[in-house]
């Protein structure tokens, strides 16, 4: 099982006030892995010496990582900090190596930073630059090496319940969930009384898993519009099963519950542990406005947590700073969404299951593309499929459109070549829109594209200019977007793999440099022009 391969990380803790000069021939020398923590840091005395692409005014105080093995990426956590600054991080020679940076107000931050050269050297150094004195407390950690693992498919058989749980039956096609409107047990059609005054309803859904780990992890409630005048639900619920809580994100008249665990593994409100009847409970304050059953109707949807999902590959090792609890397995852990089951229904649709069958969804790298495949044991009703992609498995974004078979009983093999994937860890699902309309979303895959250096971007920061050098031959186009997502029209000269954006007009701040290539997004990347 997956959480069997989080990595514990441990900590040593240093009171680590320096008023000494720390510069290229005199870092503070840090060795990672176990994560270390340094409290009550300052830049206070120290000069104004960080390399001329990495630099801004004011005191710098340089840090030296030594990763044991290299390391992909390099975690840091500052936390307390009492005003801003900006962390860079060199890769090469000290003062001199190219640099990537992130920019912070103060407080809590977590930082990952990811690192080109992770197989040839060990030695980072890490440079906390401000314009005044601060003081923080900083704590590092590091991916610092892969381990293959070969895990069975222990997700066992998450699925609606339909033992009659609950009585009465709210729909006989539908015995796995139950309406309650001010108290009062509903049957379909529902009567809700009286219109245009705050009512409370309450919905149940029933699940069970007699064999496996995976649980429930996500509610999405759908309702009508011309059916309901205001919705509003609880901010927060406690955990059924599992100790956490369902805390809750809304829009309008849709409303979504996903439940946080305890411990921050992604864990959903089940044990593991096999139970009758897994029930939740969901509750909303609403103003019914019609008592007609399409106007009535909502859409449910439901994600499991994806726990005991199989997986053959490679898996981070390496080490968290301490308030920077999942680094490592927002990579390759549990609860990323990896294998997770799917469910939904309505109100008022005629049955409940969704209207595909997945009997098969995965993703592989090959060459640098990712090679996306699914099988459909039956199709209902569908017009198409929309591949989907997301860098963090929150925001998607759409990659192509699939056509469906309509209607089919027999397995149908689909296939799509993702050409130009981003770096790193990325996800996809697939969401399927009927021919009426109504959609539903997949499991989520996950695969770990690597780090290419197709495209290099530097200096960053950024004077002058800005050099985008494209080493695939491709066709690409070159975006400078502000912060509030204004794109910026600048001077380019193009030559051979290289396009130079003149940055000279543009005011000092933070940028997204994006780069696209027939209308694919292939790299986004935080720059700054000083």
């Amino acid at each position: 099982m997956k959480n069997l391969f989080l990595i514990h990380a441990f900590c040593f803790l240093f009171t680590n006030i320096s008023f000494s000069q720390s510069d290229c021939s005199n870092p503070t020398h840090i060795d990672i892995c176990p994560s270390v923590v340094l409290v009550g840091e300052t830049n206070a005395g120290m000069g104004d010496d960080a390399s001329a692409p990495c630099n801004i005014a004011g005191e710098d105080k340089v840090y030296e990582l030594s990763a044991p093995n290299g390391a992909r990426q390099v975690f840091v956590a500052i936390e307390n900090a009492t005003g801003p600054m900006t962390v860079f991080v060199e890769e090469m020679v000290c003062g001199t190596g190219m640099c990537t940076s992130e920019s912070i107000l103060s407080g809590n931050t977590n930082l990952t930073f990811n690192v080109s050269n992770w197989n040839t050297i060990t030695n980072f150094y890490l440079w906390v630059d401000a314009a005044t004195t601060v003081t923080y407390d900083i704590s590092f950690g590091a991916d610092t090496g892969s381990v293959w693992i070969n895990l069975p498919n222990l997700l066992g058989n998450l699925q609606f319940d339909s033992s009659l749980c609950m009585t009465p039956i709210f729909n006989v096609a539908k015995p796995f969930f139950h309406v309650k409107f001010n108290g009062v047990p509903q049957t379909h059609p529902m009567t809700l009384a009286p219109l245009f005054s705050p009512g409370n309803m309450c919905i149940n859904t029933f699940f069970k898993n007699t064999t496996g780990l995976e649980g429930v992890k996500k509610f999405d409630f759908k309702f009508n519009g011309s059916g309901y005048a205001i919705v509003t639900g609880a901010p927060s619920i406690p955990g059924s099963y599992n100790i956490g809580n369902w805390v809750t994100t809304s829009s309008g008249l849709n409303w979504s519950y996903t439940f946080n665990d305890v411990l921050g593994i992604g864990k959903g409100d089940f044990l593991g542990v096999p139970n009758t009847c897994l029930t939740y409970e969901f509750c909303f304050t609403i103003i019914p406005v019609s008592n007609d059953p399409q106007l009535t109707n909502v859409d449910v949807e439901i994600v499991g947590d994806g726990f005991g999902a199989p997986y053959s590959g490679y898996i981070s090792t390496g080490c968290c700073p301490i308030p920077f609890v999942n680094c490592l397995t927002g990579n390759f852990g549990p609860g990323s969404g990896a294998g997770a089951s799917t469910f939904g229904f309505g109100f008022a649709d005629p049955g409940g299951p969704l209207p595909v069958q997945l009997l098969e969804f995965s993703a592989k790298v090959v060459d640098d593309f990712v090679n996306l495949k699914w099988v459909t044991a039956t199709e209902v009703n569908n017009d198409y499929f929309t591949l989907q992609r997301s860098i963090d498995g929150f925001e998607w974004e759409n990659v192509k459109n699939i056509d469906g078979a309509g209607n089919s009983n027999s397995e149908i093999t689909y296939r799509y070549t993702d050409e130009h994937p981003l770096d790193g860890i990325l996800y996809y699902r697939l969401k399927q829109t009927d021919f009426d309309g109504r959609t539903s979303s997949s499991k989520t895959v996950k695969v770990d594209v690597g780090i290419k250096e197709n495209i290099k971007i530097y200096p960053n920061p950024a004077k002058e200019y800005i050099t985008i050098e494209n080493g695939n031959n491709s066709d690409i186009q070159v975006t400078l977007m502000s912060i509030p997502g204004r794109k910026l029209d600048l001077e380019t000269i193009s030559g051979g793999e290289k396009i130079t954006l003149l940055m000279k007009e543009i005011p000092k701040g933070m940028y997204f440099l994006i780069v696209e290539s027939n209308g694919m997004l292939i790299k986004k990347e935080k720059v700054i022009v000083q």
